[in-house]
């Protein structure tokens, strides 16, 4: 079954909303989310069961009472359809997606401590610093890509699990760090170029049964994004 998607304007979102979708690990709550393709794709039905998640934001609720009976997920683009509900600035809207702001009240980096703990298990992790983050990357960017879209749900699992715990493990070290990141976000750009061939793939693959594996893919997407906004600016600007 593929997924059953129902696009929306990006602007049926308050500034607020695009922001807490960006900076909360909604996979962390049991559904995901994730930027794609200029918008956010998010899932509508939580893993655990086909009832609904609490989204944690109006506009989103509003949406999904106006689509399509069996949708499994939301896409909000600027091409989306425009319903009849409340829109917002556009301008605003386009500059908190291209460049979310700090905000304390929807941040959530202690989830990327957990993942940054998960990496240390991992043979591979011997030091955290930019230049070993960066080849731990190239190697799951290279796996990603080798991989069939076909292989065990579970090979991809754990690539893309990798995928995730390694970019909450640049956040979390970024957070705290002074040096030099540019070559690792050069790398981290293009991971999430492979996660964004398996997010298309979940177009036709989607099921409810590995419904947590297409969760997981879009929670790498948007960890990856996270990672990348850490800026020197991010890091120390005041918390709102």
């Amino acid at each position: 079954m593929p997924r059953k998607v129902f696009e929306a304007s990006l602007f049926h979102l308050s500034p607020f909303a695009v922001e807490w979708l960006f900076r909360s690990d909604r996979f962390k709550m049991d559904y995901a989310c994730a930027p794609f393709e200029g918008g956010l794709l998010i899932q509508c039905e939580t893993r655990s069961s086909s009832k609904v998640p609490d989204h944690g934001t109006p506009e989103i609720d509003l949406v999904l009472g106006q689509s399509f009976s069996g949708a499994t997920h939301l896409f909000f683009h600027e091409g989306g359809a425009v319903l009849p509900l409340p829109t917002h600035d556009k301008e605003t809207v386009l500059s908190t997606y291209k460049a979310p702001p700090f905000s304390k009240n929807c941040d959530d980096s202690d989830f990327a401590r957990s993942g940054h703990e998960a990496l240390l298990d991992e043979p591979e992790f011997t030091a955290a610093t930019p230049e070993k983050f960066t080849t731990m990357i190239m190697d799951c960017d290279q796996r990603l890509r080798q991989r069939s879209l076909h292989s065990a749900n579970l090979e991809i699992e754990d690539d893309i699990e990798f995928a995730y715990n390694l970019a909450c493990g640049v956040e979390y070290v970024k957070l705290e760090s002074n040096q030099n990141w540019v070559q690792c976000d050069i790398a981290m750009k293009e991971l999430a170029q492979a996660v964004d061939v398996y997010i298309r793939a979940f177009d036709r693959l989607y099921s409810q049964e590995n419904r947590y594996l297409d969760g997981l893919i879009l929670a790498a997407k948007s960890r990856i994004f996270r990672s990348l906004r850490v800026e020197d600016d991010w890091r120390r600007r005041p918390v709102m």
